[in-house]
């Protein structure tokens, strides 16, 4: 397959256990050291193209791909991050505690459960999946990075692996992790990581 898919590298997080969403965080050191090690172990591979998201996170750890391998980067909207709502900021816990409802039933339906004014993961899933297949039909031999979020690769993932979605969270993708759709007829995954 043509396209490998990048979650962004590390970044400042505003607290740990926080929904993060579409919040336009930055890379931290570290993600943009993991920038330049993924740079390196794609030296000398078919890449033409990078594209991603137009969060910051991934567009600066894209940036430094590109910059380094020397090939165009492109911008799109479309490979941004699970939108949250006004999830998107709030520690899980007081989420789970002031909506105990709610927060159950994402955690039971997350293709199916919107956090109020955002995304469920189906929705996510409707957004990047055309774009996935159009690069996909581009194959000219070369490969093409796409840098974008978990909640995207997850999506992806689930249901190219014809995973349950309520298996969505178990799903390791690390940050500067690259996750590569399989050439297995049944669609299944590979994930692997980097720095």
């Amino acid at each position: 397959m043509p396209v490998m898919f990048l979650r962004h590298g590390h970044v400042e997080r505003p607290g740990e256990r926080v929904y993060v969403g579409q919040l336009d965080l930055p890379l931290s050191e570290t993600g943009r050291q993991q920038a330049r090690c993924v740079a390196a172990s794609l030296a000398g591979n078919t890449v033409r193209e990078i594209r991603c998201s137009d969060l910051s996170r991934a567009r600066e750890f894209a940036a430094i791909i590109a910059a380094s391998l020397e090939c165009p980067l492109v911008v799109d909207p479309v490979w941004r991050e699970i939108s949250l709502g006004s999830w998107e900021g709030r520690a899980m816990a007081d989420v789970a505690r002031e909506h105990p409802d709610a927060f159950q039933a994402r955690g039971d339906d997350p293709a199916g459960v919107r956090p109020p004014g955002g995304e469920h993961f189906g929705d996510v899933l409707a957004r990047v999946l055309p774009a996935m297949t159009a690069l996909q039909a581009q194959d000219n031999g070369r490969d093409i990075v796409v840098v974008t979020h978990a909640g995207v690769i997850r999506s992806l993932c689930c249901h190219l692996e014809h995973r349950p979605w309520d298996t969505l969270f178990s799903l390791n993708i690390p940050y500067a992790g690259f996750w590569k759709p399989a050439h297995a007829p049944q669609g299944g995954c590979r994930r692997d990581t980097t720095a």
